[in-house]
C-alpha cells in the first residue's frame, strides 16, 4: 500500500501546480475602482443617500467604529441618514490589489465637522474595502471597515494629517 501512496500524492501535487490563478486586476480595473472611491466621497459630502448606496453591493456590510455592522442597502442608507449630516470626507487610497472578481483597497480618511467659528475639527482614520466585480463588469464595495485614529472620547484634531481640506 505504501508503494501506491507516494505516486498518488505526487500526481495530486502536480495537478494542483497546473491550476492557473485568476488574472490580477488591470489598469482599467484600478481606474474604475479609484473612480468608485471618488464617487463615494462625493456622494457622502453631498449627503446624497441614493448615490451613496450605489457604490455598495446589495448585501454589502459596513463596519463603522464603535457600532454594530450594517448589512444591505436599506440599512446602509439608514445608518448614513442617522449620522451627522454635513460631515465632510476626504480620503486617499494607499494600496489596491486584486485578482479575478475580488479586489481590495486600503487608505486613510478624514472626517471634517464645521465648528461654530467657521473652522473645522477633524477625525482622521483608516479604511479597508473589499470589492466584487459585477456581471456588468463594474466594481462595487462588498465589505467596508473603517476606524478612527483617535480615541472615541478624544477631541478631534484641528487639521487632517494628509490634506489641506475636504474640498
Amino acid at each position: 500500500m505504501k508503494n501506491h501512496v507516494l505516486p498518488v500524492i505526487s500526481l495530486l501535487l502536480s495537478a494542483a501546480a497546473c491550476q492557473s490563478l485568476p488574472p490580477e486586476i488591470d489598469q482599467m480595473d484600478r481606474a474604475q475602482i479609484q473612480s468608485l472611491s471618488t464617487n463615494v466621497v462625493a456622494a457622502y459630502n453631498q449627503d446624497d443617500l441614493d448615490q451613496f448606496v450605489t457604490v455598495f453591493t446589495p448585501d454589502a456590510i459596513v463596519m463603522p467604529p464603535h457600532e454594530p455592522a450594517v448589512n444591505g442597502h436599506a440599512s446602509i442608507m439608514k445608518w448614513k441618514a442617522d449620522h451627522k449630516p454635513g460631515l465632510k470626507l476626504a480620503s486617499v487610497v494607499e494600496h489596491m490589489e486584486g485578482s479575478g472578481d475580488t479586489a481590495y483597497m486600503r487608505g486613510r480618511y478624514c472626517l471634517f465637522q464645521l465648528k461654530a467659528d467657521g473652522s473645522y475639527e477633524v477625525n482622521p482614520g483608516k479604511f479597508l474595502e473589499t470589492l466584487r466585480l459585477q456581471g456588468d463588469q463594474s466594481w462595487l464595495v462588498d465589505v467596508q471597515i473603517f476606524n478612527s485614529d483617535i480615541d472615541e472620547d478624544a477631541d478631534w484634531l484641528d487639521a487632517c494629517p494628509f490634506t489641506d481640506g475636504w474640498e
